[in-house]
């Protein structure tokens, strides 16, 4: 298994950031449908075609695997954060919640 994931690292690094790029997306989506707890000021003015735009970083690990990895830890962490809020946004309202 550990051979077959280190000869394709770039499609296995390529899936695992378009998941991770999905889940942000998603899990912002159901936070936040209108944009307006996002935190990054670039994806509130550019919204969501923008956001579905970035799910073409799932090529960044054919150029530079290292380049890949950076970018698919933050959006783990971006998407897991998003998940926790997802209820309290919910719950509250999204005017309520900011």
């Amino acid at each position: 298994m550990v051979d077959f994931l280190h000869a394709h690292l770039e499609h296995v690094l390529c899936l695992l950031i378009l998941v991770s790029r999905a889940g942000d997306i998603g899990t912002t989506f159901l936070v936040t449908p209108t944009l307006a707890l996002e935190a990054n000021p670039i994806m509130r003015r550019l919204g969501w075609r923008f956001a579905i735009l970035t799910l073409a970083l799932g090529a960044v690990p054919y150029a530079s695997v290292n380049l890949a990895v950076m970018i698919l830890v933050p959006s783990l962490l971006v998407s897991a954060a998003n998940a926790g809020k997802i209820w309290v946004a919910r719950t509250m309202g999204e005017r309520q919640f900011s």
